[in-house]
């Protein structure tokens, strides 16, 4: 399946049959201004913009995706990824921590 909703560009409107559920491991956190961005790995699913998830039994919503700096609009198993993530969980994330997301 990584190959194919790898690397979706942002505006892609072609309908993709999608995992109801994305696995991601954050590798690195940068807070910038008021939000976070991270880095990390997908090691299961998929993961869209928008993905919603819970850390620590807060909510929080994964509002943009790159990958080789480009906005994705989907990043699938495999890919190394730059996010960002917004809600009263998002900051409470830390390197090695599995985030399971729902698209």
């Amino acid at each position: 399946m990584a190959g194919k909703d790898a690397g979706v560009p942002a505006g892609d409107t072609a309908a993709k049959k999608l995992p109801q559920t994305g696995k991601l491991q954050v590798m690195d956190i940068f807070k910038l201004g008021g939000g976070f961005i991270l880095t990390g790995k997908v090691i299961e699913g998929a993961v869209r913009k928008g993905a919603t998830g819970k850390l620590n039994g807060k909510p929080f919503t994964i509002t943009k995706i790159e990958s080789n700096r480009s906005a994705v609009e989907v990043a699938s198993a495999g890919m190394l990824i730059g996010f960002s993530a917004e809600g009263p969980g998002s900051g409470n994330f830390a390197s090695g921590t599995i985030l399971e997301v729902k698209n």
